[in-house]
């Protein structure tokens, strides 16, 4: 469909832990790395709205600590004419509320 899927974020997150891990030295292999992610946080709060878009704040918190930030802007897209279309009103009152 031309983007990236945001179903695959955390696999980039996975990507990123292992890298970071072997740079550090920590582990050489992914068979030497012996832990498991226990647990993940995930904040999300809508923060900007325009016509056709809007964005979206994310927090990913470790023991109530932030680690890592991350903003997505979302268009409202009809594929049938593959153009940007208006976000809906209601929307717009739900994400604000």
């Amino acid at each position: 469909m031309g983007h990236v899927n945001n179903a695959v974020f955390l696999t980039y997150i996975e990507s990123a832990r292992v890298a970071f891990l072997q740079h550090l030295g920590a582990a050489s292999t992914l068979e030497d790395m012996s832990i498991i992610v226990a647990r993940i946080e995930i904040a999300v709060r809508a923060s900007r709205f325009g016509g056709k878009s809007f964005d979206l704040d994310y927090e990913l918190r470790v023991g109530g600590r932030i680690v890592a930030e991350a903003k997505s802007v979302l268009v409202g897209y009809d594929y049938g004419k593959g153009e940007a279309v208006e976000i809906p009103d209601e929307w717009r009152e739900k994400l604000a509320a």
